[in-house]
């Protein structure tokens, strides 16, 4: 995301009308995970690719 400020500001404005926010898919690019700490997400759902190999 290149205006990413604009997006947040934008995303705040919609969930304070009521809209939930969602990400579907989040890592079939592998985007730095402390970067959504700034979108306020209601749901995140992990790519299946993103979380295979990890050990629990």
């Amino acid at each position: 995301m290149h205006h990413s400020y604009e997006s947040i500001k934008t995303l705040v404005q919609l969930r304070n009308i009521g809209v939930r926010i969602s990400i579907d898919d989040f890592g079939t690019g592998h985007p730095n995970l402390s970067y959504l700490r700034n979108f306020p997400l209601d749901t995140l759902k992990v790519d299946q690719s993103f979380v295979l190999d990890m050990a629990f």
